[in-house]
């Protein structure tokens, strides 16, 4: 077997302020407060506005910028930057900054571009990578792969910052109760490195076309059109009872997987992280899986779907808490709309 030598150094999050709960959205929506829990377990969710909090020891490009505006990159940015000061890192000693997002506020710049540009890790290669809720998980193996070369071809010791940030809320309409009652807005970090204590054990995962979520661009009109004009805003389409059908199925898939190739078995987890859309898709996955829900994280009743910022968000919350320290076996898996699925197994 490979020696396991990369492996997360640092983790940092972020959560907008504004909470919007279930009491307000019934205001919105023809759906009881208690009903949204009944469906989903959220009750509450955080939403991106303008951060009015103190600068602390941020870059004041990136204080000035989260100042008018949460959005995804600004977010991503003091996720990344937190993950840096855990792990005594500099910014200029980052190699790779990718970023996992499915509402990058711009096509280009890329976000990961403009979280460089923001923590000022002048020496770094940026880019995003789109894969829906899955995305933290494609965005780690793939980092984890480019400082695995690199590592073999310099023998030197690298590092890469892997985010996964979202500002969800704004991909949805307040009145589809389909996705206004599930999404919302955060940001995680994790920096990972070449000399860590832990590693990156195992990875699995799947790609899929199918059509059960959308979000359409304003450039879906054919090319005989007049290029100036453009369609009204796009929100996201999703067939809830299918993706709760089948997403559990594929994430247990994946997690089966994800252990087998690390030689380990779901007793040996001492946490399993899930993709956190609906609590009940979360008891499913423990289900199938036949673990102790004590041992599975459960953020979504506050936080709700934070989509690819959803993994580094708990990791961080993990950490920071306690609750994984350095030997500990974490299982991630998640499920996305393309579609795409996946695992990882980490130990710390």
């Amino acid at each position: 077997m490979m020696t396991c030598r990369i492996g997360i150094l640092g983790t940092g999050s972020y959560l907008p302020a504004k909470v919007l709960t279930n009491d307000e959205l019934e205001r919105f929506l023809d759906t009881p407060a208690q009903k949204i829990v009944d469906l989903t377990g959220i009750r509450e969710r955080r939403i991106a506005t303008q951060y009015s909090g103190p600068q602390g020891n941020w870059p004041t490009v990136l204080y000035e910028a989260i100042g008018k505006d949460e959005n995804t990159s600004t977010m991503g940015a003091v996720a990344a930057f937190r993950a840096l000061e855990q792990a005594q890192i500099s910014p200029l000693q980052v190699r790779y900054i990718l970023a996992a997002t499915n509402s990058q506020e711009q096509i280009y710049p890329a976000t990961a571009i403009k979280i460089q540009h923001y923590i000022g890790a002048d020496h770094a290669i940026a880019w995003d990578l789109q894969a829906s809720c899955t995305g933290f998980i494609f965005a780690l193996i793939d980092a984890e792969r480019q400082l695995f070369v690199d590592k073999h071809r310099s023998d030197q010791d690298q590092y890469a910052l892997v985010i996964g940030s979202d500002t969800m809320s704004r991909t949805v309409s307040r009145f589809d109760r389909n996705t206004a009652i599930m999404f919302a807005d955060g940001a995680g970090a994790v920096v990972l490195g070449t000399h860590a204590l832990g590693c990156i054990r195992s990875s699995w995962l799947r790609t899929q076309y199918s059509s059960t979520i959308q979000l359409d661009t304003e450039f879906k009109r054919g090319h005989d059109d007049n290029p100036d004009e453009r369609m009204p805003k796009n929100f996201i389409y999703q067939e809830a009872k299918a993706v709760l059908r089948y997403a559990p199925r594929v994430m247990h898939e994946a997690l089966i997987e994800a252990l087998r190739g690390a030689e380990l078995t779901v007793n040996d987890l001492d946490y399993l992280i899930t993709h956190q859309a609906n609590q009940r898709m979360v008891h499913k996955v423990a289900e199938l899986a036949q673990i102790d829900i004590a041992k599975v994280h459960k953020s979504g009743e506050r936080y709700g779907n934070t989509s690819a910022a959803t993994h580094p968000m708990a990791l961080d919350e993990l950490s920071r808490t306690g609750k994984i320290h350095r030997g500990s076996l974490i299982a991630l898996t998640s499920f996305g709309a393309g579609i795409t699925w996946g695992a990882c197994i980490l130990e710390w």
